[in-house]
């Protein structure tokens, strides 16, 4: 009932069904299921909703957990090329790691460039005059 009342997709509740060993209900079953207990559903998700505004990082948090648990199933899969040999999952777990970082504040996400007194860089004008060249007075001589 939590996963359904934090709306995870069925897909992933489909894989941790069959990770955690529990019997796998069909799409069917989970429907008649939302329905039998939409109440008691309902009643958790508010639960969720609460807790989540009241703690002020909840939502933080969440989110977080989340990303860990997809690097995580990435990580499993992340050497495993396509039919053309590509490690797309290696490079999706990669972008997952950053996403975290960021979320967790360890990556900024832009740089603001300022001069010291935080106003804008002043840069110099700087004129390159062209030469000609010189090897033919050097042949001469």
């Amino acid at each position: 009932m939590t996963w359904l009342a934090a709306d995870y997709d069925w897909r992933l509740i489909v894989a941790w069904c069959a990770e955690k060993g529990i019997p796998l209900p069909s799409r069917a079953g989970a429907t008649y299921y939302r329905k039998k207990h939409g109440d008691k559903i309902e009643a958790l998700r508010k639960e969720r909703l609460e807790s989540a505004l009241n703690t002020g990082l909840a939502l933080k948090e969440e989110r977080v957990a989340r990303l860990k648990q997809h690097a995580d199933a990435l990580e499993k899969i992340k050497w495993q090329p396509d039919e053309k040999g590509r490690l797309w999952n290696e490079a999706a777990w990669r972008e997952t790691l950053g996403e975290i970082a960021a979320e967790m504040g360890d990556r900024k996400k832009s740089v603001t460039v300022g001069g010291p007194d935080g106003g804008p860089v002043l840069i110099r004008e700087v004129i390159i005059e062209r030469v000609a060249p010189v090897a033919e007075e050097t042949a001469q001589t």
